[in-house]
């Protein structure tokens, strides 16, 4: 299996927007891979996100 995650830091005011970006680009990209097992986006306290697709 291939997992790819992306990482990135960003102030608390840009998350809506970066989260709209996220599913708009990382998860609609990946889930019409072949072989798509699913996604999870970790999010923290800190404003650090995770994409991680399996």
């Amino acid at each position: 299996m291939i997992a790819r995650e992306w990482k990135c830091t960003l102030p608390r005011r840009h998350r809506d927007g970066f989260m709209a970006h996220l599913y708009a680009t990382g998860v609609a990209e990946t889930s019409a891979l072949p072989g798509y097992r699913g996604y999870q986006i970790l999010e923290r306290e800190l404003f650090k996100y995770n994409l991680c697709c399996c």
